[in-house]
Protein backbone atom coordinates (compact mmCIF):
# COMPACT_ATOMS: atom_id res chain seq x y z
CA UNK A 1 0.00 0.00 0.00
CA UNK A 2 1.59 3.28 -1.10
CA UNK A 3 -0.37 5.66 1.12
CA UNK A 4 -2.05 5.08 4.43
CA UNK A 5 -3.47 7.59 6.88
CA UNK A 6 -5.41 6.89 10.03
CA UNK A 7 -7.63 9.25 11.97
CA UNK A 8 -8.49 8.40 15.55
CA UNK A 9 -11.55 9.98 17.10
CA UNK A 10 -11.39 9.82 20.88
CA UNK A 11 -14.39 9.54 23.22
CA UNK A 12 -13.52 13.01 24.56
CA UNK A 13 -14.06 14.47 21.09
CA UNK A 14 -17.51 12.89 20.93
CA UNK A 15 -18.66 14.02 24.39
CA UNK A 16 -21.68 16.32 24.10
CA UNK A 17 -21.29 16.54 20.31
CA UNK A 18 -24.05 16.07 17.80
CA UNK A 19 -21.67 16.44 14.86
CA UNK A 20 -17.99 15.59 14.78
CA UNK A 21 -15.78 17.22 12.14
CA UNK A 22 -12.49 15.69 11.05
CA UNK A 23 -10.26 16.87 8.26
CA UNK A 24 -8.09 14.45 6.30
CA UNK A 25 -5.42 15.69 3.89
CA UNK A 26 -4.47 13.22 1.15
CA UNK A 27 -1.99 13.39 -1.70
CA UNK A 28 -2.74 10.63 -4.23
CA UNK A 29 -5.19 10.40 -7.16
CA UNK A 30 -7.65 7.84 -5.78
CA UNK A 31 -8.07 7.18 -2.11
CA UNK A 32 -10.30 5.17 0.17
CA UNK A 33 -11.48 6.71 3.40
CA UNK A 34 -12.56 4.04 5.83
CA UNK A 35 -13.26 3.92 9.50
CA UNK A 36 -15.48 2.77 12.30
CA UNK A 37 -17.96 4.78 14.40
CA UNK A 38 -18.27 3.79 18.07
CA UNK A 39 -20.23 5.19 20.99
CA UNK A 40 -18.67 6.14 24.35
CA UNK A 41 -18.98 2.51 25.48
CA UNK A 42 -16.89 1.51 22.43
CA UNK A 43 -19.91 -0.22 20.86
CA UNK A 44 -20.40 0.12 17.07
CA UNK A 45 -23.03 2.58 15.87
CA UNK A 46 -25.12 1.10 13.08
CA UNK A 47 -26.69 3.46 10.50
CA UNK A 48 -24.59 6.53 11.42
CA UNK A 49 -24.34 8.87 8.43
CA UNK A 50 -20.93 10.09 7.23
CA UNK A 51 -20.88 13.02 4.78
CA UNK A 52 -17.69 13.79 2.87
CA UNK A 53 -17.20 17.40 1.79
CA UNK A 54 -14.34 18.80 -0.26
CA UNK A 55 -12.83 22.18 0.60
CA UNK A 56 -10.94 23.88 -2.25
CA UNK A 57 -8.65 26.65 -1.00
CA UNK A 58 -7.92 27.92 -4.54
CA UNK A 59 -11.08 30.02 -4.18
CA UNK A 60 -11.68 33.03 -1.92
CA UNK A 61 -13.65 32.14 0.18
CA UNK A 62 -12.84 28.41 -0.02
CA UNK A 63 -15.29 26.42 -2.17
CA UNK A 64 -17.08 23.67 -0.23
CA UNK A 65 -18.79 20.85 -2.15
CA UNK A 66 -20.66 17.73 -1.06
CA UNK A 67 -18.76 14.73 -2.43
CA UNK A 68 -20.40 11.60 -1.05
CA UNK A 69 -22.14 10.03 1.88
CA UNK A 70 -22.26 6.58 3.36
CA UNK A 71 -24.11 4.80 6.17
CA UNK A 72 -22.28 2.56 8.65
CA UNK A 73 -22.93 -1.17 8.67
CA UNK A 74 -23.85 -3.33 11.70
CA UNK A 75 -20.22 -3.21 12.88
CA UNK A 76 -20.13 0.61 12.65
CA UNK A 77 -17.76 0.43 9.65
CA UNK A 78 -17.77 2.55 6.51
CA UNK A 79 -15.62 3.04 3.39
CA UNK A 80 -15.76 5.70 0.68
CA UNK A 81 -13.75 5.88 -2.57
CA UNK A 82 -12.88 9.49 -3.50
CA UNK A 83 -10.86 10.96 -6.37
CA UNK A 84 -8.24 13.34 -4.97
CA UNK A 85 -8.01 16.79 -6.51
CA UNK A 86 -5.15 19.29 -6.24
CA UNK A 87 -5.45 21.88 -3.43
CA UNK A 88 -8.49 20.14 -1.96
CA UNK A 89 -8.89 18.66 1.51
CA UNK A 90 -11.71 16.41 2.63
CA UNK A 91 -13.85 16.90 5.70
CA UNK A 92 -16.00 14.22 7.33
CA UNK A 93 -19.22 15.12 9.12
CA UNK A 94 -20.54 12.23 11.22
CA UNK A 95 -24.17 12.18 12.35
CA UNK A 96 -26.07 9.86 14.66
CA UNK A 97 -28.52 7.47 13.02
CA UNK A 98 -31.55 9.44 11.86
CA UNK A 99 -34.01 6.61 12.47
CA UNK A 100 -33.67 4.40 15.52
CA UNK A 101 -34.40 0.75 14.79
CA UNK A 102 -36.88 -1.06 17.02
CA UNK A 103 -35.86 -4.56 18.03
Amino acid sequence: MELYAETIITPEELESCEVLNKEIILTRCNIIIKGKVLNLKKEPIKDAVIFVKSVNYSYKPPKVMNEAYVITNECGEYAINIKKRHKVIYKLDIYEPIIKSKL
